[in-house]
C-alpha cells in the first residue's frame, strides 16, 4: 500500500498496508470520484501509479443513484482497482445487473429495495459473489443466473413476490444463510435439500407454506426463523435438526405439538408467542439448554409444569397468558433473570417466585388478582418490579430493604391501591417509585 504523510506528496511502503491517501482510506476516495476522475486517482505520481496497478488492491463502493452504478465498472476497468463489494439501496430507476458486467471479481452485492429490478442475468459470471441481499426487489422473478454462484454464502431474498421456484438454489452448495421473508406464493422448499451447509434459514411471513420435510436435510442448521406462517402445524422435521440453537415460530396459529422439539437438545432460544392453539409445553422439559422463551400471547396455554425441568432459563414471557392461573412449577427455575407475566388476569399468587433469588426484572402488570408481594423482599437481585393496574396489591413495604428496586406504578393513582397507605409510603423512602 502508500501511506501519505502530507496531503501531495504519497509515500510509498509495503504493499501490506492499506491504501491511505490525505490520511483517509484510499477505497472511500475512490468511492467519492466520478467515474472519468476515478482514472486520474494514482496520477499523482509514477511509484505511486505503478504500486497501485501491481497490487489492483479491492474496494468497496456504495451508490444511491442509478447513474453512479456505471461506476462500478468504470473503476474496475481502469486498471488500478478490482470492486469487490457494492451496496446500492432503494434506486426504484435500476431494472438491470448488466452495468456490472465487467465486475468479475465482485464479492458481496446489496441491491435492496429497487423495485423495478427484473434482471440478474450477468451475476452468473460472478464466480467469486459470496454475500448476496436483494431484498424488496418485488419484480424480480428469475433466479436461474444464482446457479451458477457455486461460492454464494449469504443470500437475502425478501419480499421477492414472483419467484415460486427455488430450484436454482440447489447449486449454492456452500450457503450458510438464507433469507427468504414475505413469499407469499412459496410452498415448495424441496430445493433446500442440496443445501448441507445451511446454518441460519429465515422462512417467516411464508403463509402458503406447510411442508418442511426438506429441512430434515438440513443437519447443520442452528438458526431457524418459521415466524407467522399461519398455515403451519406440523414441525415434525425440525426433530432431525439437533443442532438448532434458536427457533421462532411465532404466531403459528395451528400448531398444537411440539414433541419434536424434544429432540433439539441444542435449544437456547424458542419463540412460541401468538400461538392460539397450544396448551401442552410437556416436550420442553427435554429442551434442559433452554435459556430464553417466549410465549406471550398463548390463549390456551395454562399448565406451565413442564418448565420446571429448565434449570437453565434465565429469560421467560408468559404475558397476555390469560388462562394461566399458576406459577409453582417455576420456583424450580432457580437461575431465572427475567419474567413477564403481564395481562395474566387468573393469576393471584407470585409467592412462589420467592425462589427465584436471582431475577432482576418482573413485570405483573395489569394482573388485576395478584395482591400479596411482600415475599419478594427475598429476592435480593430484583432491580425492577412492574405492578401497574395490579388494584390489590399489598406488601410493597416490606420489599423497602432493596434500595436498588425500581417499582413501577404507571397509570394508576393512589386511591386505587387498597395496599399504598401513607405510613406505607413513608417506610418506601429508598425506593423510586415510577408514575407518570
Amino acid at each position: 500500500g502508500c501511506r501519505q504523510t502530507c496531503p501531495l506528496r504519497p509515500t510509498p511502503t509495503s504493499m501490506a498496508v492499506d491504501l491511505v491517501l490525505a490520511g483517509r482510506p484510499l477505497e472511500r476516495v475512490a468511492a467519492a470520484l466520478a467515474a472519468s476522475d476515478c482514472g486520474r486517482l494514482p496520477a499523482l505520481s509514477t511509484v505511486f501509479r505503478d504500486e497501485v496497478r501491481a497490487a489492483r488492491p479491492g474496494i468497496s463502493l456504495c451508490l444511491t443513484l442509478e447513474t453512479r452504478l456505471k461506476l462500478a465498472p468504470a473503476v474496475d476497468l481502469n486498471g488500478y482497482f478490482h470492486v469487490h463489494d457494492i451496496w446500492h439501496h432503494a434506486v426504484p430507476q435500476l431494472t438491470t445487473t448488466r452495468p456490472l458486467r465487467a465486475c468479475t471479481r465482485l464479492r458481496a452485492l446489496h441491491l435492496e429495495r429497487c423495485g423495478r429490478l427484473t434482471d440478474v442475468g450477468h451475476l452468473a459470471e460472478c464466480s467469486e459473489l459470496t454475500s448476496l441481499r436483494l431484498a424488496g426487489c418485488e419484480r424480480l422473478s428469475d433466479l436461474e443466473p444464482l446457479a451458477s454462484c457455486r461460492r454464494l454464502a449469504s443470500l437475502a431474498l425478501s419480499e421477492v413476490g414472483l419467484v415460486t421456484n427455488l430450484s436454482a438454489l440447489a447449486g449454492c452448495t456452500s450457503l450458510e444463510h438464507l433469507e427468504l421473508v414475505e413469499w407469499c406464493n412459496l410452498e415448495d422448499v424441496s430445493a433446500l435439500v442440496g443445501l448441507p451447509a445451511l446454518r441460519r434459514l429465515a422462512l417467516s411471513h411464508c403463509v402458503p407454506l406447510t411442508d418442511l420435510s426438506p429441512l430434515a436435510s438440513c443437519r447443520q442448521l442452528e438458526e431457524l426463523d418459521l415466524s407467522y406462517n399461519s398455515m403451519l402445524c406440523d414441525i415434525s422435521p425440525l426433530g432431525s435438526c439437533s443442532r438448532l440453537q434458536e427457533l421462532d415460530l411465532s404466531g403459528s396459529r395451528k400448531l398444537t405439538d411440539l414433541s419434536p422439539l424434544a429432540h433439539c437438545g441444542a435449544l437456547g432460544t424458542l419463540h412460541l408467542a401468538r400461538c392460539a392453539r397450544l396448551m401442552d409445553v410437556g416436550p420442553l422439559a427435554r429442551c434442559q439448554g433452554l435459556r430464553e422463551l417466549a410465549m406471550s400471547c398463548c390463549a390456551s396455554l395454562h399448565d406451565v409444569s413442564a418448565l420446571a425441568s429448565c434449570r437453565r432459563l434465565r429469560v421467560l414471557n408468559l404475558s397476555r397468558c390469560m388462562q394461566l392461573n399458576c406459577i409453582a412449577p417455576l420456583a424450580r427455575c432457580d437461575g431465572l433473570q427475567k419474567l413477564y407475566l403481564s395481562w395474566c388476569r387468573e393469576l393471584d399468587d407470585v409467592s412462589p417466585l420467592a425462589e427465584c433469588t436471582t431475577l432482576t426484572v418482573l413485570d405483573i402488570s395489569q394482573c388485576t388478582s395478584v395482591a400479596d408481594v411482600s415475599m419478594l423482599g427475598s429476592c435480593a437481585s430484583l432491580r425492577r418490579l412492574n405492578v401497574a393496574g395490579c388494584r390489590l396489591i399489598t406488601g410493597l413495604a416490606d420489599l423497602s430493604q432493596n434500595p436498588h428496586l425500581h417499582i413501577e406504578l404507571k397509570r394508576m393513582g393512589r386511591s386505587e391501591h387498597e395496599g399504598i397507605t401513607p405510613p406505607s409510603l413513608r417506610r418506601l423512602t429508598r425506593l423510586c417509585v415510577r408514575a407518570p
